[in-house]
């Protein structure tokens, strides 16, 4: 099983740019996962396609056999925190890998259960 310190390391060595904003977080797991949703977005962003696959590709990588800490930060402060509406929505759907967008799915059908209304105004459908 995966730890949030296994993340860590891999987060902090395939991208060293982010080094700042998750030592700035105080060792609190889930602000260190929302710079890397917030990074990941950016790349979205900028259509950095490169740096945003190699982003969701490390997350897909440890989620399928996370620890219970670490797949709750994954799911709730990583995944909720990606959208998929706009014109760079269609491109960064097709890159996440396809664990990671069935984990997209079952946290926001959650959120939507837990609202009474939809997260947001498309879903992307799981590729196949």
């Amino acid at each position: 099983m995966f730890t949030h310190a296994d993340f860590r390391d891999a987060l902090l060595k395939e991208f060293p740019a982010i080094k700042e904003d998750v030592e700035s977080s105080n060792g609190f797991p889930y602000i260190e996962m929302s710079a890397f949703a917030q990074f990941t977005q950016r790349a979205k962003g900028a259509a950095d396609w490169v740096t945003y696959e190699k982003a969701v590709k490390l997350a897909a990588k440890f989620i399928d056999n996370a620890d219970k800490g670490l797949d709750s930060e994954l799911r709730v402060s990583f995944l909720e925190h990606l959208d998929f509406e706009g014109p760079r929505g269609p491109t960064a759907w097709r890159l996440l890998p396809i664990n990671l967008q069935r984990a997209w799915h079952t946290i926001i059908a959650y959120n939507e259960r837990l609202l009474g209304r939809p997260w947001f105004k498309t879903k992307p459908e799981i590729s196949h």
